[in-house]
């Protein structure tokens, strides 16, 4: 998808709740921005084991980052895995028991 498409709004994706009368929260509709929020604050969770970051650019699509300042411009969640294995020595496997470990030792020290 060229940046052109993506400022306009191509970048909504099939996953995106805000806006939807089946997804709300509290009585209302979810927001674009409150969605987005949230999404990168998981997903740093995530890529953070991997030595990776996200953010937002704009509300119109994401910015992956590693380590060493290489980064990766991603419209929507399938892009950021197809990036995420890009920039990774070792792919990313959400249903691997060593990631999982780390995702739970991770979680755990959040919670103190």
């Amino acid at each position: 998808m060229c940046s052109l498409c993506a400022a306009l709004g191509g970048s909504r994706y099939w996953t995106d709740a805000a806006g939807h009368d089946e997804f709300r929260h509290n009585g209302g509709k979810v927001t674009l921005r409150v969605e987005r929020e949230k999404r990168v604050n998981f997903l740093n969770h995530i890529l953070a084991i991997s030595g990776l970051s996200i953010s937002d650019w704009g509300g119109n699509s994401y910015v992956l980052e590693d380590g060493n300042g290489r980064r990766e411009n991603v419209y929507n969640l399938a892009g950021i895995w197809d990036a995420v294995d890009e920039m990774v020595t070792t792919p990313c496997d959400p249903l691997d028991a060593d990631f999982l470990e780390k995702m739970t030792v991770v979680a755990g020290s959040e919670k103190k």
